[in-house]
């Protein structure tokens, strides 16, 4: 339970050097800025918002172009690549990157011109491609769709609704122009929802006749061309080979410029870590030749920085205790078991100002209650084997996924534990195939009890556990007392209600019905029975004449006193969400045993076949039930410490300690250069 000691550090350094030292002090990681106010007016607060748009700007533009070529020109990533971590790049490296930043940025420039060039013209190939499926029907035309007639004549070139025959429409005119008869009436094309028409009438007759087509339904050709059908889907169609073409030849180019992704990877990180660079300078304080920067740093790492800004900078230093009302950020640090699941505390919330950190205990139950949730030793050697496998081949993988991995390996070795304990491995696999290809009655069996024979058993060890781990939460609250030198609130807060519900809990192993349920009873002598209930009569009195203690009414003390009191249903119902142990265990070991007797049953009448079937059946069957209990054990282990553990002694509600460092993406910088 490490709470890293913060120490205040203050720097003065001189305007010119002002850069060298951030990008120092950025390097080192170690120092969290604070803002300062402004104490006299020849001091002014920097603006940099231009530069970090600047920068910011540079970063989003990049990013766009390697997604361009991502997109045309760069492979993807291996699946494992995330496991890799970074590149370290020495301060040599990194200078001979940045001299290549003003070549980066024409190249970014030309990288999106490419890409938004590419994308006008598929985007006009698809408009091309729409046009000319709206021509197809028209392709008999001799005529273009725009023609409208001679010096005498007038032509309709349009679209009735439905399928219609000639006489269908030579109908229509008939009926609403009698004396229409000197025209001439083709049908172009006739599909299920529409039928082409082209109609050459009098110039003098044209009205009278689009009128009567009209209330027919009748519409003219929508984007009427000057050329012929035929020719003009044939220009459609080379514009579209010329964009392909022209796409192909940039295509070409975005892919040569494939070997250029380092710089830019390069150049999205510089650009990143100029950004928080400016971001801190908006925090500082500057003269016309000075500035001023003050933060936090972790108390271990306060002489080495106040030593090299001396040494290197010439730059005055102070080191001191923070302010005892100030918002100090906290930074955990554990051993090498703990640490994992530290990640658990901070999604939960960093401890508050004075609260004690509930790692190495959580850290405890963590794994034991997860290997007790999944509970198979096939699944935990797995487990176990994957991270293995993982955090010995890739060596330099990001702290927090090494971290996660870490959590998992703890945890199936946790799960092979109780899963050898209980007689689990890939359900019943062994005694299956045994009997299935083997004729026999072999079987590995628990070396303590398996839970699917005596779930009430394992029921009773789910919910003692769950007070074992209650009871851990109220030891961490009265040492959160101690520590804080509140010793009468030991009593009020802790003992008591150890009285209470340790009494009543024991209490409860001496009925008659725990001797049904559990099949055992506990018998204590009358001497016993009697401290036991005087044990409990004391808890409950001191909760009911304390938990109200803040109140100077004692009417009103008493009352919130009962209220407390009523607190206890509380602990039954903690105590009870620990049957979810039992709850997903069976899950896990029933739905194994389930699907090897699937894959048992449909490899039985097979013969030497079934063998496959039987495998098949098995690895997809094992495979979606590890991902499913795996989340649940995941999810639920999650849910015991932060509601059931937590809410016995843990506010939260602290900053995490966030220094400013070079927060990249792609390459690490090597510190060896500090």
């Amino acid at each position: 339970m490490a709470i890293v000691a913060m120490k205040q550090i203050t720097v003065c350094g001189l305007k010119h050097q002002q850069a060298d030292i951030l990008a120092y002090l950025q390097r080192c990681g170690c120092v969290q800025p604070a803002p300062i106010a402004p104490e006299a007016a020849s001091i002014s607060q920097t603006e940099a918002a231009q530069k970090r748009a600047f920068y910011d700007k540079g970063a989003a533009e990049t990013k766009a172009a390697l997604e361009v070529l991502g997109t045309y020109g760069v492979k993807s990533a291996p699946p494992l690549s995330m496991l890799a971590g970074r590149e370290t790049l020495s301060q040599e490296a990194c200078n001979a990157y940045m001299q290549k930043n003003e070549e980066t940025i024409a190249l970014t420039a030309r990288i999106l011109t490419l890409g938004r060039a590419i994308q006008d013209r598929k985007a006009e190939n698809q408009r091309l491609t729409a046009q000319i499926a709206a021509l197809e029907p028209w392709l008999p035309l001799a005529v273009p769709t725009s023609f409208e007639g001679t010096k005498t004549t007038e032509v309709l070139i349009g679209t009735l609704p439905g399928p219609l025959t000639r006489e269908a429409v030579m109908a229509i005119l008939a009926e609403k122009l009698p004396h229409f008869e000197t025209y001439e009436l083709d049908i172009v094309f006739t599909h299920s929802d529409a039928t082409g028409i082209f109609l050459l009438c009098r110039k003098e007759e044209r009205r009278a006749a689009e009128d009567a087509l009209r209330a027919a339904g009748f519409m003219r050709v929508a984007n009427p061309s000057t050329h012929i059908p035929e020719i003009k889907k044939s220009r459609l169609q080379s514009r579209i080979q010329k964009n392909e073409e022209s796409n192909e030849a940039d295509i070409k180019k975005l892919q040569s410029l494939a070997e250029k992704t380092d710089q830019m990877r390069f150049y999205i990180d510089y650009c990143t870590m100029r950004s928080e660079e400016y971001a801190v300078t908006e925090t500082l304080l500057q003269s016309r030749y000075a500035f001023f920067l003050t933060g936090y740093l972790p108390a271990t790492e306060a002489p080495e920085i106040e030593q090299q800004l001396q040494k290197r900078f010439g730059a005055a230093v102070e080191i001191a205790e923070p302010d005892p009302e100030a918002d100090v950020p906290v930074l955990l640090k554990n051993n090498a078991f703990t640490t994992p699941v530290e990640s658990v505390v901070e999604a939960y919330s960093m401890p508050a100002k004075g609260e004690l950190d509930p790692s190495v205990v959580m850290s405890l139950f963590y794994y034991l209650l997860f290997g007790l949730m999944l509970s198979d030793a096939g699944y935990g050697v797995l487990i176990v084997l994957a991270c293995s496998i993982c955090l010995t081949k890739f060596k330099n993988m990001e702290s927090s996924m090494k971290n996660t991995l870490k959590m998992f390996l703890y945890c199936g070795i946790s799960t092979m534990f109780w899963g050898f304990l209980q007689g689990s491995f890939f359900g019943d696999v062994v005694g299956v195939v045994a009997s299935t290809f083997f004729g026999s009655d072999v079987a590995l069996g628990p070396l303590w009890f398996a839970p699917l024979d005596d779930p009430m058993r394992m029921l009773l060890f789910a919910l003692l556990l769950g007070i074992i781990h209650l009871f851990c939460g109220l030891a961490m609250n009265m040492a959160q007392h101690f520590k804080n030198k509140e010793y009468r609130e030991i009593f009020y807060d802790g003992i008591f209600w150890y009285l209470l519900i340790g009494g009543l809990a024991l209490l409860l192993t001496t009925s008659s019905m725990f001797a049904d349920v559990a099949g055992f009873q506990l018998a204590l002598p009358p001497v016993g029975m009697t401290i036991l209930k005087g044990a409990i009569l004391a808890g409950a009195l001191g909760i009911i004449l304390t938990s109200g203690r803040d109140s100077k009414n004692w009417v009103v003390r008493i009352l919130r006193g009962l209220y407390g009191l009523y607190g206890a249903t509380g602990y039954l119902s903690d105590i009870l969400s620990y049957s979810r142990l039992l709850a997903l265990g069976l899950a896990t070991g029933v739905i194994g045993t389930v699907i090897n007797k699937m894959a048992g049953m449909a490899a039985e009448p097979l013969g030497g076949f079934g063998i496959i079937v039987f495998i098949i059946i098995f690895l997809l069957g094992h495979a979606i039930n590890l991902g499913i209990n795996l989340l649940g054990a995941y999810v639920h282990t999650n849910r015991l410490q932060f509601v059931e553990f937590f809410g016995k002694f843990y506010n939260g509600g602290g900053r995490k300690f966030e220094p400013f460092a070079a927060h990249t993406k792609y390459y690490k910088l090597s510190k060896e250069d500090n």
